[in-house]
């Protein structure tokens, strides 16, 4: 069943969206004037939503995901072209930090991680 939850500080279309640590976040974005690089974080037992350290580049139409405990944030627009960078959040450190590039540009595209760990 749904249910109708605290809406987003900021309103943003074309965010990225991932669930980290029994958190889930609303990273980037566009609120019809202008690409995003601030982030939200939602805390469902409190229903709350606060904002946390924004990303280093403003994008929009970006793709998030999570892998080893870090929230990853890779392409999308930033109102003059196509990104290619990616960037890492630690969750300990309230921080993003930029990591190795892509090779071209791309915005709007999906990103997925399959991973198994070492037995």
């Amino acid at each position: 069943m749904w249910k109708l939850v605290s809406p987003l500080v900021e309103r943003r279309s074309g965010a990225g969206a991932a669930s980290l640590n029994s958190y889930v976040y609303a990273i980037g974005g566009y609120n019809g004037d202008t690409q995003l690089n601030s982030v939200e974080r939602y805390h469902p037992a409190s229903d709350t939503w606060t904002v946390i350290s924004p990303l280093i580049h403003k994008r929009s139409a970006l793709s998030a995901t999570v892998l080893c405990g870090k929230l990853y944030v890779v392409g999308g627009y930033d109102g003059d072209g196509f990104l290619n960078t990616l960037e890492e959040y630690v969750p300990e450190e309230d921080r993003w930090k930029l990591v190795t590039s892509m090779n071209l540009g791309r915005s709007g595209a999906g990103i997925a991680v399959g991973w198994k760990p070492a037995l």
